[in-house]
């Protein structure tokens, strides 16, 4: 079945005509001296973004000739191998030259596709492509390039393509303007905290401790002691009923990857203590353990979750604290010789914080304050962009919105 296409000037065109495809690798890691230089090597894990400029994995320059390949600036990436291939689809473009595992697939445009325009068409095609996945036999999802290339979309002329492309960019540059200044944010305030409650820069008198010396009128609390850690629901016990209003469920996956098709949905009747509003601190217990600041709109929390609460101290406080104490959470989880690891109720209770005197807390809540709202405020506008983005993609790919009218939405959207 060949592609819908509403533009008389346009044609359709296979993704196998469009580009040229390349395979990753992956260096040997018993050769040192192929990695740990300045060249990205992209793996699953590195696409969590539309551009792709980095990774933790880097080669050197030997490295990117032997075991894996070297793609430059503009080349399309997406996964076709991987556990995560079975509930969602990772891509981008790259913004620099990088290599690239063996789990990835390259396009580089041919001529007369613009490489942007191509990276859009291929996104919008993810529900297509997520119904290509083979699970059989492989314990794991998988993309045959065949069928890939044999998808079809429709290609308007070179200069509307820049011009689609240009509209969606728009909408995807300020997505990544916001990730970027969060992650500024997020070291701002990392540092800020650090100073004043690790560190104690500044503060006069120290007197000893249970955690150490801490500053004279300061106490020691636990971590579970100075907010509430309200563990999620058992969400299939409230289903659901067609044509009732409904929550979806917020799992750890959702926590990692947002809601997507594939989310659980609940009764919207469970319990109000179990419901999600943007701006809530949920803390994922066991799997993955992750902390964040949710901005992923109403939702129902599902178990093994925590929302974490306090009627007596300020949430950039408590957050600040579950974060400090992440790191020993995640090495905790990873000792337990079990499939899923996990803390456990005293581990709250075995984490301490230094506690300031109420005029020094909000003294320092008006540094800290304002970067964690500002980092929600961030969140929130990416997810209203991306929302318009996501509705604009298949009508401005396949020609049933042309781009005047894509312009204006975006001119006022930004």
């Amino acid at each position: 079945m060949r592609s819908p296409i509403y533009a008389p000037d346009w044609r359709v065109r296979t993704l196998g005509e469009c580009a040229a495809w390349q395979s990753g690798g992956t260096p040997r890691k018993s050769r040192p001296e192929y990695w740990g230089g300045s060249i990205p090597w992209i793996s699953a894990k590195s696409l969590d973004s539309f551009f792709i400029e980095d990774s933790e994995d880097r080669v050197t320059p030997l490295g990117a000739e032997n075991g894996t390949r070297l793609v430059p600036e503009n080349t399309v990436l997406f996964i076709v191998r991987g556990m995560s291939l079975k509930t969602e689809f990772r891509m981008g473009i790259t913004t620099r030259p990088v290599t690239f595992n063996q789990d990835l697939k390259a396009l580089l445009a041919r001529d007369g596709m613009d490489p942007k325009f191509l990276a859009y068409a291929v996104k919008s095609m993810t529900p297509t492509i997520l119904g290509l996945v083979d699970e059989a036999g492989h314990g794991t999802g998988r993309l045959a390039t065949d069928l890939l290339q044999a998808l079809e979309i429709p290609t308007p002329p070179l200069d509307e393509q820049r011009r689609i492309a240009a509209i969606l960019g728009a909408l995807d540059d300020k997505i990544e303007l916001n990730r970027k200044m969060n992650r500024t944010l997020e070291e701002m305030a990392q540092a800020i905290f650090k100073s004043w409650f690790i560190d104690f820069d500044g503060h006069g008198d120290l007197v000893d401790s249970e955690i150490g010396p801490v500053p004279m009128g300061w106490e020691v609390r636990s971590l579970d002691a100075i907010a509430d850690f309200l563990n999620g629901a058992a969400c299939q016990r409230y289903p659901a009923t067609n044509g009732e209003p409904w929550l979806p469920v917020i799992k750890i996956r959702e926590l990692n990857q947002g809601v997507t098709e594939q989310t659980d949905r609940a009764t919207a009747t469970i319990p109000h203590k179990w419901h999600i509003r943007d701006g809530d601190v949920l803390f994922s217990w066991s799997g993955s353990l992750v902390v964040k600041v949710w901005t992923g709109g109403a939702g129902a929390l599902n178990q093994h979750l925590f929302k974490v609460t306090s009627e007596e101290y300020p949430r950039w406080f408590f957050l600040s604290w579950v974060q400090h104490h992440l790191a020993e959470f995640q090495r905790i989880a990873a000792d337990k010789a079990t499939t899923m690891g996990h803390i456990k109720r005293h581990h709250l209770t075995d984490a301490k914080c230094a506690v300031p005197p109420s005029d020094v807390l909000r003294k320092i809540g008006a540094l800290l304050e304002p970067v964690v709202d500002r980092q929600v405020v961030n969140e929130l506008e990416s997810r209203t962009l991306a929302d318009l983005r996501d509705t604009l993609l298949p009508k401005l790919i396949s020609g049933e919105l042309r781009v005047p009218e894509a312009e204006d939405a975006v001119a006022e959207a930004l």
